[in-house]
């Protein structure tokens, strides 16, 4: 996710497996590439909530921190804005440099509010 770019996001119907109702989602190019190249009909194996959920190709399921197997043949969703991920940081972090960048008097205003004060 880190190495992506907003041009590595792409509209896809392919990771519908196991969905009642298929439809189109944004996932990296690179999940695309790696689960058309597997040879298996199994991507890999989710851990969730204690549970091990088996991932078919082209399955909807990402993955998971415990996930295991070809876990890069798994859609990792992502929208344009993957491209200004550029770290991994705690969401308290970023929560606070986004904070840090907005001033106290905006907050709970509209811009049409403040402009006519």
């Amino acid at each position: 996710m880190i190495d992506a770019g907003a041009e590595d996001s792409v509209v896809s119907m392919l990771f519908n497996v196991g969905l009642p109702t298929p439809g189109p989602h944004r996932v990296l190019r690179s999940s695309i590439a790696t689960a058309e190249a597997l040879s298996d009909e199994q991507a890999g194996i989710v851990r969730l909530a204690g549970a091990e959920i088996p991932v078919p190709r082209f399955g909807a399921q990402p993955p998971t921190r415990g996930s295991t197997g070809n876990v890069e043949a798994m859609p990792f969703y992502a929208g344009q804005s993957a491209g200004a991920v550029t770290a991994i940081q705690p969401a308290a972090e970023i929560v606070a440099d986004l904070a840090a960048g907005v001033p106290a008097a905006g907050w709970g205003e509209s811009t049409s509010a403040r402009q006519h004060r």
